[in-house]
């Protein structure tokens, strides 16, 4: 068989079973949760995190090779930033390095009514984000940015 036909039969298979390689050098593809219209409506105990690509499978080898941590994934609230612990985890399922690993941001305290901003600042990291239209800025640098309300 030629090399060829083995490339082409590996790509099809790939597309058949929907299964993607993904970036495994590592790559950001989005904040979570997601919703139409923004601001999403989450609750005073919500969670948040990122959705991304990688090949590590250690919480701090996510964290070391990306450069999140509480100062690169922030919530910013009506008072300011919120305190909030962030954590990093492979995902056991997933076939390939495409969405294989998350980043979670967890308030430390429920949070207050008001509208919140989540922000990766993509400045500071050492990971590009793999879609470029979730890309705009936050406080003049490039970011992942998603709007939350609490009511």
């Amino acid at each position: 068989m030629s090399a060829r036909v083995t490339v082409a039969l590996v790509l099809v298979g790939l597309a058949g079973s929907s299964c993607v390689p993904g970036r495994c050098e590592g790559g950001f593809r989005m904040l979570l949760p997601d919703g139409e219209p923004a601001p999403v409506v989450v609750s005073a105990d919500a969670a948040f995190w990122i959705n991304a690509d990688a090949s590590d499978r250690s919480a701090e080898a996510l964290l070391a090779d990306s450069g999140v941590d509480a100062t690169t994934f922030v919530l910013v609230g009506p008072s300011g930033a919120v305190a909030a612990d962030v954590s990093a985890a492979s995902v056991t399922s997933a076939h390939s390095c495409a969405s294989a690993a998350t980043f979670h941001l967890k308030p430390r305290a429920s949070l207050a009514a008001g509208e919140y901003t989540l922000v990766l600042r993509l400045d500071r990291v050492k990971w590009p984000a793999l879609l470029s239209g979730e890309v705009s800025t936050f406080e003049g640098e490039r970011a992942l940015v998603r709007r939350y309300v609490v009511r």
